[in-house]
């Protein structure tokens, strides 16, 4: 305990309730060939429907705060972690959630030729929070600023202190700041969609060439965000950043307190291209050689593009010597 000595304890004992989370879940798959390479047609060499969904039933208790712990002092007295700004203890609360979902997964496979196939999906995706994010915050209490003081802050909070650059005020001080998880948060979904192209001559075995698009919309992302994004677009996330009075001359006031919990973000698109690029050679007297090359682009709003190319890898497999590989980033 912070101003207790080492030798002053007699005795710790520590309350943990625990917390649980269970997932009873269903899950179903059908694959229907409605047209095989045995019976194509004409433009038709092949035509695969996919069809997957998953239900979920989740479960969470929690408790808050985590754990207490009593700490019996040589001297006869106690004290209790955490400490709240009255100084007494605070009870267990428990909280249960419960979160239903259904999601799945179409697609389809089209062959014209035997060169060439087609692949196209569309899919939902659910991820709940998990009890340790539900958790509300507990102020550990009786924090002292021992750094960083600037005029209008708080020298004492029920929060640790932590060290912030103010662009505002073009300054960098300590501030009290509230961390830990968020009752309120809602699961993450998501939609995809993923169309492509692959291309594998009959020409040149063992070559092959896939083209993919993919995106991903995503709502409620759950972060964390960094205290320099809060303080630089507290519009983006009200009500985490509090500023305090002005002080003379100035025009805004310095920051008092921040909310550095877990949040859900807003919707964000993730978008990219792919190309790759794979070539088998057999040989009867050097064995395998494989190489792969990979293209692709990738853009997340509001983030800008990025691009990237490499070539992914090569191997050697021979018979007569212990295989070989390289690659290269």
């Amino acid at each position: 305990m912070p101003g207790v000595a080492a030798s002053a304890l007699a005795t710790v004992i520590e309350y943990f309730p625990g917390a649980s989370e269970s997932d009873d879940s269903g899950y179903a798959e059908l694959t229907l060939p409605l047209v095989a390479k045995s019976n194509g047609i004409f433009g038709v060499k092949q035509l695969d429907f996919q069809a997957a969904g998953r239900f979920d039933n989740i479960r969470e208790l929690t408790t808050a705060p985590i754990d207490i712990i009593m700490e019996g002092l040589a001297g006869g007295g106690t004290a209790t972690s955490p400490n709240l700004a009255n100084g007494t203890l605070e009870p267990f609360t428990p909280g249960r959630t419960v979160y239903r979902a259904t999601n799945g997964t179409v697609g389809i496979k089209y062959r014209p030729a035997e060169d060439v196939f087609f692949r196209a999906s569309y899919s939902t995706a659910f991820v709940p929070p998990v009890y340790t994010q539900l958790l509300p915050p507990i102020a550990p209490g009786g924090r002292v600023q021992v750094s960083g003081a600037y005029p209008g802050v708080p020298t004492t909070s029920p929060w640790p202190y932590a060290s912030v650059t103010d662009p505002l005020l073009n300054a960098t001080y300590t501030i009290p700041d509230i961390t830990g998880g968020n009752p309120n948060l809602k699961p993450e979904t998501s939609r995809g969609f993923d169309w492509g192209v692959v291309f594998e001559p009959t020409f040149l075995s063992g070559l092959r060439v896939s083209l993919d698009y993919t995106k991903v919309t995503k709502r409620n992302d759950i972060i964390v965000p960094t205290l320099a994004t809060l303080i630089a677009s507290p519009a983006s996330y009200p009500g985490r950043v509090t500023r305090g009075t002005p002080n003379p001359g100035a025009t805004v006031g310095p920051i008092v307190l921040i909310d550095d919990t877990s949040i859900n973000a807003p919707e964000t698109i993730t978008s990219s291209y792919n190309m790759e690029v794979d070539y088998v050679i057999k040989t009867a007297s050097a064995g395998t050689w494989r190489f792969s090359a990979l293209l692709g682009t990738s853009a997340r709003k509001p983030r800008p593009t990025r691009c990237r190319a490499r070539f992914q890898d090569a191997d050697w497999d021979c018979p007569r010597f212990s295989p070989g590989r390289c690659k290269s980033h």
